[in-house]
């Protein structure tokens, strides 16, 4: 259907040419062009380039086409070389494997993230694990308490538009915060030799001081932007529920939109550091115009009402690390679905797949673009030497020899393979570094890497290409004798 639709208006055309003009036609002849005078004869390289002009419209067609694909074929070679395994396994994960509830191996289902203690007590029965770490957190119903100065700069990031108000139930619920003082934010804790995977933003961690507490590290407020409204040596009050605390309910237009607790203990922190979390770390449930804040464990389990222990990472010997998976595997398909895991081996095998379909498709679209341009080059050098046999016949009836003929035909190819190789290097290089290297910012396992293997793979098919197909279709224009050809032209 789309061969017929593609072939009515230039059919209908060509019908309306007469057979004493079609036979007379040649390509390039319909516009009489000004005669060169050369006192060094005509030069073979200075012909076949001329010849590119005789259809300027189907050489820039030609030209992007095949110049498309290595453009593509780059971009995607680039993308592939800059998914970078081992930050993508350290963003997702902790040690070798990392238990804990569906909620945090996935995405958040429920506000249950404990880890059952039977599966803790089969884990911790393996064999041959080296290190083990606990990560904590609330219930995230504790709040902070702002101060004067805290709550003029909560305030002015509302003013600048920072703060996050999506709907009528997010405004009203920044709307009662802020005036009752409050803001919400997720507690957590670690044990020591976690703590060095926390990116710093700003101060220092000294391990010796934040061991005996009264200090507190946090994150910048996440609303619209991420900025920091606590900066190091500020003081925090947080809040603390307690069995005396009440639950007090806010509503927008009776529909419950948000739980606070009066009366809760508060406590006073330096911030030491202004920190990251990595998502391998924390509960991927995040409050909205909110700080998170880590304490030290001793102290966090000292405060907090219900402290839970969302998460816990095991590094294991290389030989164990089959068995290990292996019984966690069976204790959550098996006992407990709503225990999981994640494991080097698991999220390598994800990394590989989504390698593989990025792959696939890029390189299958590139190949496609690939096929539609060398199509092109065939079809306009075949059709252009059979348009041209006649004007061949005259060349060399005027001692132009077959082997000239070829030469200048393959520098016709040749220079179609020269100026694409020009245009997809430049254009490939530029795009894939002016779009890839965006997602540095966007993809936090990304690292922009330059990869040249288009350009060396794609342009020696296309040279390949651009010598064979030249010489075949002379060779079977040719059949006829020159004095043959000629009669044509005089007929």
């Amino acid at each position: 259907m789309t061969v017929a639709v593609s072939c009515y208006r230039p059919g209908k055309i060509a019908g309306s040419v007469s057979p004493v003009e079609a036979v007379r036609y040649t390509e390039g002849n319909i516009k009489r062009k000004k005669i060169k005078k050369t006192e060094n004869g005509a030069r073979i390289h200075a012909m076949a380039l001329s010849n590119l002009g005789r259809n300027k419209k189907k050489t820039v067609f030609v030209i992007l086409s095949m110049s498309l694909s290595v453009v593509l074929l780059c971009m995607v070679l680039t993308a592939l070389g800059s998914f970078q395994p081992d930050s993508y396994l350290k963003s997702r994960l902790l040690g070798d494997l990392t238990a804990g509830s569906i909620n945090y191996t996935s995405s958040p289902r429920s506000g249950n993230y404990k880890v059952d203690s039977e599966y803790v007590d089969i884990l911790d029965s393996q064999p041959e694990i080296r290190t083990r770490n606990e990560m904590w957190t609330g219930d995230g119903l504790d709040c902070v308490y702002l101060g004067a100065e805290e709550q003029e700069k909560y305030r002015a990031f509302d003013a600048k538009g920072i703060l996050f108000r999506e709907n009528e139930n997010k405004t009203s619920v920044l709307d009662k915060r802020l005036k009752a003082g409050l803001m919400p934010g997720n507690r957590y804790a670690y044990d020591e030799a976690l703590l060095g995977n926390l990116k710093i933003l700003e101060g220092d961690i000294d391990m010796e001081k934040f061991r005996q507490g009264g200090y507190v590290l946090v994150t910048p407020l996440r609303g619209d932007q991420a900025e920091n409204l606590y900066e190091q040596g500020d003081k925090v009050n947080l809040g603390f529920i307690t069995r005396e605390s009440v639950q007090k309910e806010i509503t927008n237009e009776e529909e419950l939109v948000d739980i606070l607790y009066e009366n809760q203990r508060i406590q006073e922190y330096e911030v030491m550091a202004v920190v990251e979390i990595p998502y391998s770390m924390d509960k991927h449930l995040y409050d909205v115009n909110g700080v998170d804040f880590v304490l030290p464990l001793e102290n966090f389990k000292e405060n907090t009402l219900n402290p839970v222990c969302f998460a816990i990472s095991y590094e294991l010997e290389d030989d164990a690390a089959d068995n290990f998976q292996a019984a966690a595997k069976d204790y959550t398909e098996n006992i407990d679905s709503d225990m999981g895991y994640l494991s080097k081996k698991q999220l390598k095998k994800e990394f590989s797949g989504l390698l593989n379909g990025i792959a696939t498709l890029g390189i299958t679209l590139s190949g496609v673009v690939a096929l539609i341009g060398i199509l092109n080059f065939i079809n306009s050098t075949v059709t252009g030497i059979f348009s041209r046999k006649q004007e061949f016949a005259v060349l060399c009836s005027i001692e132009m020899t077959r082997k000239q003929l070829i030469k200048m035909l393959l520098e016709e190819g040749l220079y179609y393979l020269l100026i694409a190789s020009g245009i997809s290097i430049v254009l490939g290089s530029a795009i894939s570094w002016a779009v890839l290297r965006a997602l540095n910012q966007v993809i936090m396992f990304f690292d922009y890497q330059y990869n040249a293997w288009a350009f060396v793979t794609m342009l020696p098919v296309f040279a390949v290409i651009g010598c064979v197909v030249p010489n075949a279709a002379l060779t079977y224009a040719s059949r006829e004798s020159i004095v043959e050809r000629l009669r044509e032209i005089q007929a």
